[in-house]
């Protein structure tokens, strides 16, 4: 189904697309609503505050306002939000249902772009005159749904990501390839060659990576690479700092930080588990400082007239750029936002231009690099690097048989030399947060974990 999603202070909602009439920006000066969070624009039209039917009335007063109309019982009725997504489509078989005794208004959730979107009985909900606070949308404690998606949002902080879902940075990126004294330069994650091929008319899957270097060159990019080779490098030092960390017995488990869903997750909810996380910075901060170093001395110039954009399916990255201890990446931009960008940049079409090559160096990157967008690749590159350390030799995938798959959470013992690595794999933070709950109650023994927000990884 076809869905539009928008954010009421932190929560994420979803609307059938077919409902939606229309998105505006309205001035908060034509409403007049009441506490409940009922009224009209302009003495007209019936609309209904959003952000203080759900308690925020911190946020019910600004300049202007995003209104979306949806059909109900065959008239419009507005609904005041922040800010609305464009249309995206969600599989039925992806949708989390709920039942009337779960919530009288929630009948799913399905999770986008790593966060969970509640998908509402727009009738009913409208329908309730009484302002509702978001613990009383289910009947049962949130606290009992461990590994759901109501507890995904309850339980960990996605805030940094969600602020940034309506923010398109493609304005940035112009602005940088505009300025004459930029050396700009692409990181492009793996996933992306791979996604963007609908939005041309290929089909999905289709590696598009060699007409997307193309591309983006004609757009004004000084240098593309890709940023597997970040994947590669995270892989090995996170292996060396595993190796470390055995020998010395301290902080294990080693928990992964190549996700910045799950770093912020461990910071506001769990930060008696700070010292497990990996000391290295996320593959692509790790990468842009490189590209930063390596070009600032190459060229004779300053590490601040080099400028790396990030290409990512990644929202959390967006996040991620923002903090004050990381400056490897300087503009992250979505796959979609590269889309808008080079359906600007010229008259071209990506799928009928020639294939060219990344950029060198950096510009090959291992199977296990590429791997690392999927959940348990991560993993795999680790075990196979730490094998090579204590043994010499590569430990083979067939060693690692355990950590691959589709499940949520996945548990394995892979045997390195003389010892066991207990390991565990999960994905989508809600099961993430129960493999960290078992850290914390020191219910397994494991030695590496690895959690990614994203269903199946970063794809």
């Amino acid at each position: 189904m076809d869905i539009v999603t928008f954010t009421v202070g932190d929560i994420r909602m979803g609307v059938p697309f077919p409902r939606l009439a229309l998105s505006v920006m309205v001035s908060e000066s034509r409403m007049v609503i009441d506490d409940a969070g009922k009224g009209t624009v302009d003495a007209t039209v019936q609309v209904t505050d959003l952000r203080r039917k759900f308690g925020f009335a911190t946020l019910s007063r600004q300049q202007a306002a995003r209104v979306i109309t949806i059909e109900k019982d065959g008239h419009l009725t507005g609904l005041v939000i922040n800010r609305s997504s464009p249309v995206m489509i969600v599989r039925d078989a992806e949708v989390n249902p709920l039942t009337g005794t779960d919530s009288p208004f929630v009948t799913g959730t399905v999770t986008v772009d790593g966060e969970p979107v509640f998908l509402f009985d727009w009738d009913a909900l409208l329908a309730f005159d009484e302002p509702l606070d978001i613990n009383a949308l289910f009947n049962e404690p949130m606290a009992e749904w461990e590994g759901s998606a109501e507890s995904q949002f309850l339980e960990t902080i996605v805030r940094e990501a969600v602020q940034f879902v309506e923010q398109d940075h493609t304005s940035d990126v112009i602005a940088a390839l505009a300025d004459e004294s930029k050396f700009v330069i692409a990181a492009v994650m793996p996933a992306v060659g791979a996604s963007i091929g609908p939005e041309f008319g290929m089909g999905s899957g289709s590696d598009m990576s060699g007409q997307l270097v193309n591309g983006l060159k004609k757009a004004g990019f000084d240098m593309v690479f890709n940023a597997g080779f970040g994947h590669d490098m995270a892989a090995m030092e996170t292996a060396f700092e595993l190796r470390q960390r055995l020998v010395s017995g301290e902080n294990l488990p080693l928990i992964i930080s190549s996700c910045p869903s799950l770093v912020k997750q461990v910071e506001h909810l769990h930060p008696d588990l700070i010292p497990n996380l990996s000391v290295n910075r996320s593959p692509s901060q790790m990468f842009g400082r490189i590209l930063k170093t390596y070009y600032a001395e190459h060229l004779g110039r300053s590490p601040t007239d080099i400028t790396v954009v990030q290409i990512t399916p990644c929202l959390s990255s967006k996040s991620e750029r923002t903090r004050h201890d990381l400056d490897g990446v300087d503009i992250s931009v979505t796959t979609r936002e590269v889309v808008r960008l080079l359906r600007t940049a010229g008259d071209y079409e990506l799928q009928d231009l020639e294939e060219m090559a990344f950029d060198s160096p950096f510009d090959e990157a291992t199977g296990a690099g590429i791997l690392s967008d999927v959940s348990g690749g991560t993993v795999q590159a680790i075990l196979r690097t730490v094998g090579e350390l204590m043994t010499g030799a590569d430990i083979g995938e067939a060693s690692c048989e355990g950590i691959c798959g589709t499940d949520a959470v996945r548990e394995a013992e892979i045997r390195v030399a003389d010892t066991t690595l207990r390991v565990a794999v999960a994905h989508d933070l809600g099961h993430g947060n129960r493999v960290l709950k078992r850290v914390k109650d020191d219910t397994t023994p494991y030695h590496l974990v690895e959690i990614m927000a994203c269903s199946g990884g970063c794809a």
